[in-house]
């Protein structure tokens, strides 16, 4: 997500819905980062935790937070970061949260849990004729969140949770299902199956913000004075404005091409991009960074990478 805020120009009329988004994004992570941190004071080798799960079935994908799988059962944790106050109510069936003097209402996160133990429950049984007890939870890793019931809605509480109550309510689920149902070379074989068909997601940001890719800046941007105004020059990339070199500046620019305009680029599309005339240095720069690629000669396409190479490793460019 950082890598299309740098794209835009200050005043781009999508920037604030970028950075809105940007800070949800990140508020998620450090949820999911303290929810590691809680669940591996569990100390029970038998558990497996699967993070963002998403998988194929019957034609259209759903998604899990987290799972937490074990030979007595399976839970699902919706995993939310919502800071303020939040209300239940039962009668129009939604999520009020207060919060700087504000109302704002989101869907019943207790929906969307359900569906998905529904799908996990259908996928088990399609896969490996097993079914499973699965519980589910909503858990709030904001500290401060303050969460409200009435007393007819007591019950839908019970599962939400603040992240301290999360081991404590996995270990009573532990003493609920003490009988085991699934062997370990079973629970093995799941677990391998859920990684294989683990589908990465690529969102088309273009299309979620309606920006035309002709709001993206061309060229390449320095690392120094994060101007984009690079050339260049006798094999190395030469800062215009604070006279800084790097060679490698040319891979970010490559890559938020792919990861934003299109999965392919070509020698020509990529000359517009990194505003740069000579076809041959360009094929020597896309080369160099190891892309897949298709074709041969002028009409070779060079396709986006793994995305989890995108995201840890750039030395792999």
């Amino acid at each position: 997500m950082n890598f299309i805020y740098t794209k835009f120009y200050q005043n781009h009329r999508k920037r604030q819905d970028i950075e809105k988004n940007l800070m949800w994004r990140k508020a998620g992570f450090y949820g999911e980062q303290n929810l590691d941190y809680h669940l591996s004071h569990l100390h029970d080798y038998s558990l497996t935790v699967f993070h963002n799960l998403r998988l194929p079935f019957r034609g259209h994908y759903f998604q899990i937070d987290t799972l937490i799988l074990s030979p007595f059962f399976a839970l699902i944790l919706e995993v939310k970061n919502i800071a303020g106050i939040l209300r239940f109510d039962p009668n129009y069936d939604q999520l009020i949260r207060e919060y700087s003097q504000k109302m704002e209402r989101f869907p019943n996160p207790l929906h969307q849990a359900s569906r998905q133990k529904h799908l996990l429950n259908q996928w088990l049984q399609k896969n490996f004729n097993l079914s499973i007890p699965i519980e589910f939870y909503i858990v709030n890793t904001n500290q401060a969140t303050i969460i409200e019931a009435s007393p007819e809605s007591k019950p839908i509480f019970n599962k939400i949770l603040h992240l301290e109550s999360l081991t404590e309510a996995i270990v009573l689920i532990q003493k609920k299902y003490g009988r085991s149902l699934i062997t370990e070379k079973q629970l093995r074989s799941i677990s391998e199956k859920l990684v294989k068909e683990h589908t990465k997601y690529f969102p088309n940001l273009l299309n979620i913000y309606k920006i035309p890719s002709s709001d993206i800046i061309r060229g390449v941007r320095c690392t120094s004075c994060l101007g984009f105004s690079m050339n260049r020059v006798y094999g190395t990339w030469l800062c215009p404005k604070c006279e800084a070199k790097d060679k490698m500046a040319h891979t970010q620019a490559i890559l938020d091409s792919l990861f934003l305009i299109s999965p392919t680029i070509t020698n020509k599309e990529c000359r517009d991009f990194l505003k740069i005339n000579s076809p041959t240095v360009v094929k020597n720069l896309l080369q160099s960074m190891n892309l897949p690629a298709s074709g041969s000669g002028k009409y070779t396409v060079y396709h986006r990478p793994p995305l989890e190479l995108f995201l840890t490793d750039r030395s792999n460019f």
